[in-house]
């Protein structure tokens, strides 16, 4: 038998492909946003509300320095009723302290199953990070995540405590990005503030919903030239309207594919243009046996006609050898297995 594309598979992928096969590439909406990151440590935008979440009345500011191991991002939160509590590396519920949060798309790609850093640290000094690229995309279109378990190689993050709040200062290593940008470069960012009780949520760039959406996120330009800087990014906004387009086009054409083939009920295997989905039979007869099935099993290492044999017949089987039950045997294990609590337990070698 030999195994082939299945075609019942392939119709549930392109019946999905804006959500599971693909992620949709978005330009950016505001082409020339950006903060300039040169030598000097810089202020990052004022963080603002997105759609959907409570204002809150505490401020955040962000202080973005480049440095010879990484990115230093310094968050000064106003808060008079710090919410945090102390948390191992990764904790999934992180969020549900005063937190903050970055991230960063290194190859300003818009493509989540590419290259990207997520950090978050909780006000209790807490880290939880994650990197790209994504598992994929629930059938809803939710996104899945990226990798928790692979930490961030030399990320550091302290906190302290000031007078009217709190301080976080994380060191993203420029390793963790690929390494540190050429001038020029652009990176796709935002930077998020969650603030407890409350549940109220503020960032650089309100993405206006989920997070992870890089279309909608700012950017970080390595280098003092605004006119250079703005220009390369309305570059990278056609270029990656190019590659939307080209996608369209590619799960247009898959979906025509599939939805005129024509595939009978039984059949194991359809050609669909110039490819073989499914499992094609061989000189064997047709997949699952059946009439005109050549391979037929008429006798084992060991013959089994009642359940004690069985029994014995399974417990001394080795690696290799089989146990034969003829085809008009029927065997009932119900009163074995409940009087001798009786369990078998199939290794696959």
């Amino acid at each position: 038998m030999r195994l082939r594309q299945n075609p019942w598979a392939l119709s549930f992928i392109c019946g999905i492909l804006g959500t599971c096969w693909a992620l949709p590439i978005f330009a950016d909406p505001l082409p020339t946003q950006a903060i300039l990151i040169d030598a000097q440590p810089v202020q990052g935008p004022a963080f603002g509300s997105t759609t959907g979440a409570p204002i809150s009345s505490n401020t955040t500011s962000l202080l973005i320095a480049p440095g010879v191991d990484g990115l230093l991002f310094t968050f000064t939160c106003q808060d008079h009723d710090i919410r945090s509590q102390p948390r191992p590396r990764d904790d999934a519920d992180a969020w549900k302290d005063d937190c903050v949060e970055i991230f960063i798309d290194p190859g300003h790609t818009h493509d989540l199953f590419s290259s990207w850093v997520h950090v978050l640290v909780t006000a209790g000094g807490a880290v939880w990070d994650e990197q790209g690229p994504l598992y994929g995309r629930y059938t809803s279109g939710a996104v899945m995540g990226g990798n928790v378990h692979a930490d961030v190689t030399g990320l550091t993050a302290q906190v302290t405590l000031i007078p009217d709040g709190w301080k976080a200062e994380i060191l993203l290593p420029w390793s963790a990005c690929g390494g540190r940008p050429n001038p020029g470069s652009i990176w796709g960012f935002n930077a998020v503030r969650e603030d407890q009780p409350q549940g109220t949520i503020s960032m650089a760039a309100p993405t206006h919903g989920a997070l992870l959406t890089p279309d909608q996120w700012t950017h970080l330009a390595f280098t003092s030239n605004a006119i250079g800087a703005t220009a390369q990014i309305a570059a990278d906004h056609q270029h990656l309207l190019a590659r939307q387009k080209e996608q369209d086009s590619q799960i247009a054409k898959w979906r025509a594919i599939v939805e005129t083939a024509v595939i009978p009920p039984t059949a194991t295997w359809q050609e669909i243009g110039d490819s073989v989905y499914g499992a094609e039979p061989d000189a064997r007869g047709p997949i699952g046996g059946g009439a005109g099935y050549l391979a037929i099993v008429t006798n084992g290492t060991y013959t089994a006609r009642t359940v004690s044999e069985l029994v014995s017949s399974l417990k001394a089987a080795q690696t290799g050898e089989t146990v034969f039950i003829p085809g008009d045997i029927e065997l009932d294990l119900t009163v074995w297995s409940c009087l001798k609590s009786w369990f078998c337990t199939f290794r696959a070698e």
